[in-house]
């Protein structure tokens, strides 16, 4: 009678399948042509991720994550470079390798952000590619490496205080973006409005921190995308949501000071008088 498989076993089994493909991938890619079931395997395993690499093989996950990041760095850059498909699936395969790694650890701020730098790259490429769900996916995985590195209980030097900021801005923006794409793809006015909305709480966070001009910029983007839909099939909390931005987006205008930023305020405190 066949032994009866543990969860431990399991596990191991899965990294093992990981592995093995892992290590098959070069030669799949380098051939006289492209293996033409890569993209359908890179698919299927994309999706198994991520999973905690057992601890005898996270060394086997990291390296081979790194080589494979690589190799999609060095094939996109190539004149005879493989379909999209192949490169943003490589590349989420790739960062997939090193979260599983990493997911073992616990995390420094040195692999904290060397992970992220990597997701951001994968995350900008699969959005360029309209790979929104694995871009999605990706930039969940940086959410939850940022609530790590705010968790890290080192003594981070104003350089190291400054990165951590940059990363996080770096986050919304890509966030922003792709929410942005996802809008443009689904057209309809609940898309608008919620993407309007996280908009909305970008610039009003960039208000609180004194930084109008800036906030100026995502608040218009925010009243652009509502303004875009037709105002009739807008929502009650969509027409409340507009003004709101409007009020703020004229406090930011006005308080940026610029002699076209006024003249901005200005048009825009008219119309909300109306």
């Amino acid at each position: 009678m066949a032994p009866v498989p543990t969860l431990k076993s399991e596990k191991e089994r899965k990294a093992r399948q990981l592995i093995e493909f892992a290590n098959s991938i070069p030669d799949r890619i380098s051939g006289p042509t492209t293996d033409r079931s890569l993209v359908a395997d890179l698919q299927e395993h994309v999706q198994t991720l991520p999973m905690q690499a057992p601890s005898a093989r996270v060394a086997e996950f990291n390296t081979k994550g790194t080589e494979l990041w690589n190799l999609s760095t060095r094939l996109s850059r190539s004149d005879d470079a493989p379909q999209q498909r192949l490169l943003y699936l490589l590349r989420a395969f790739a960062f997939g390798l090193l979260d599983c790694a990493q997911l073992r650890r616990s995390i420094s701020s040195a692999n904290c952000v060397r992970l992220l730098k990597v997701a951001f790259k994968a995350a900008k490429f699969c959005i360029n590619s309209d790979a929104l769900e694995h871009a999605l996916k990706v930039l969940e995985r940086v959410a939850s490496y940022l609530e790590e590195f705010d968790k890290i209980d080192e003594e981070l030097s104003p350089e190291d205080i400054a990165l951590r900021a940059k990363l996080k801005s770096e986050y919304h923006i890509l966030r922003t973006t792709l929410n942005i794409t996802i809008a443009h793809i689904a057209a309809d006015p609940d898309s608008a409005e919620e993407l309007a909305d996280t908009l909305y709480e970008i610039g009003k966070d960039l208000f609180a921190k004194k930084q109008y001009e800036t906030a100026a910029r995502w608040l218009g983007r925010a009243y652009d995308v509502l303004s875009e839909q037709e105002q009739e099939v807008l929502s009650n909390s969509a027409i409340e949501l507009r003004l709101a931005i409007m009020q703020q987006l004229t406090k930011a205008l006005i308080l940026t000071r610029t002699p076209e930023s006024l003249g901005k305020g200005r048009v825009m405190l008219a119309f909300i008088d109306m």
